[in-house]
């Protein structure tokens, strides 16, 4: 089920990204919020495959803790590891470069 890009709690801010766990427990990125963080930094695209935020793994996680992680004061750091199915599919993966992106919130 994919989780909406949900209006951050008060005094928290996110990405901007709606993830969704697949299938095979891989937490892919449905979505990205046109000019959000990650947006704008340029690496995520949809269907990437989140691996890790701030070196955690995440395959396997709900989508809801998930976000627990991302989520924090406006301007805080989190790191994100990505790879991306290649034309072979998942048996095909690439790393996407790392992104290091400051949260931040979004009206």
């Amino acid at each position: 089920m994919p989780s909406p890009m949900a209006a951050p709690l008060a005094g928290m801010a996110g990405l901007g990204l709606s993830l969704r766990n697949d299938a095979n427990g891989d937490m892919r990125v449905l979505e990205l919020a046109p000019g959000g963080p990650a947006a704008a930094q340029g690496v995520l695209q949809r269907g990437d495959v989140l691996a890790a935020i701030d070196k955690r793994n995440v395959r396997g996680m709900p989508v809801a803790q998930a976000r627990d992680l991302i989520m924090g004061p406006e301007g805080s750091i989190v790191t994100l590891g990505a790879v991306r199915d290649m034309q072979g599919g998942a048996a095909s993966r690439s790393a996407v470069p790392g992104l290091l992106a400051p949260v931040e919130a979004r009206s």
